[in-house]
């Protein structure tokens, strides 16, 4: 591999975790637009191995009663792993999410139940991503969910303010 080759491959890489760090940002931000901005326009969401891809603002407008209940949630993601071809890629990263539900959340089983208290839930997954490069941009294609585990914790406990911020902290970027 040239030294072109691999600066180009190196920037590649750098330009999809971005877009991964992105999505996970945006999701905590509760910036749907911006969640979707990190697809491609005819970009899919599978949640599941074994569900069906949907076009990616569909999905999250299906799922817009599951956050209702979210008192704050951030997503962790890590391991990130990225195979380049050319204009396209394919990525796989773990998740780590973390989710504080208010004693009202509406019901979204199994993992967001209705309990009429608050409760905590841990998320074990990973992502798993087809990105294209279009008009030398990278965004993804199809991502699917992919759960490992998921834990409960019924008495949560949080110290500190409640931020969840919305937009970039000032002074940051």
């Amino acid at each position: 591999m040239t030294d072109e080759n691999a600066l180009r491959t190196l920037a590649d890489k750098m330009a999809i975790t971005e877009v991964i760090y992105t999505y996970g940002d945006c999701v905590d931000r509760r910036d749907f637009e911006g969640v979707i901005g990190c697809f491609h326009p005819d970009g899919l969401y599978q949640y599941l191995a074994d569900g069906t891809p949907m076009p990616v603002r569909a999905f999250f407008e299906s799922q817009a009663d599951a956050g209702s209940g979210m008192i704050e949630t951030m997503h962790h993601t890590s391991n990130i792993l990225i195979r380049t071809d050319g204009d396209r890629a394919r990525a796989q990263c773990y998740l780590l999410a973390h989710h504080l539900m208010s004693e009202d959340c509406p019901p979204f089983p199994p993992l967001f139940p209705h309990t009429g208290r608050p409760y905590g839930v841990l998320i074990g997954a990973r992502y798993h991503d087809r990105f294209e490069r279009r008009d030398g941009e990278w965004k993804i294609f199809q991502r699917t969910l992919h759960f490992e585990w998921d834990a409960q914790i019924q008495t949560p406990s949080v110290s500190g303010p409640l931020a969840n911020t919305k937009g970039v902290v000032p002074g940051i970027f």
